[in-house]
């Protein structure tokens, strides 16, 4: 998975967004701890995250990758807060 390799390597990323309803730009660049982990297909409870960053035994950051559907209610529930939700076709990583 070429998002999971590139944080991996990179420990870092940069989430360029646009409120579609103000059109507001934010970009946030966020760093990685050195003893936090970076795995895929990482489950939690009945589903896995595309992409997780675990700390200890405990996952603290889900990324969902879209591709053809988005992430079904259920799934955004069990993911607590709400994946971070990227369109491959506008997706940056800096």
């Amino acid at each position: 998975m070429l998002l999971m390799l590139q944080l991996q390597r990179e420990r870092r990323f940069t989430l360029d967004v646009c409120c579609p309803a103000c059109k507001k730009r934010s970009v946030t660049t966020s760093v990685l701890p050195g003893t936090d982990e970076v795995l895929a297909e990482q489950p939690i409870l009945q589903f896995r995250a595309d992409v997780a960053r675990v700390r200890g035994q405990r996952v603290v950051l889900v990324f969902e990758v879209y591709v053809s559907h988005g992430v079904d209610l259920q799934k955004a529930a069990a993911l607590s807060s709400g994946p971070i939700r990227i369109p491959t076709r506008t997706a940056r990583l800096a």
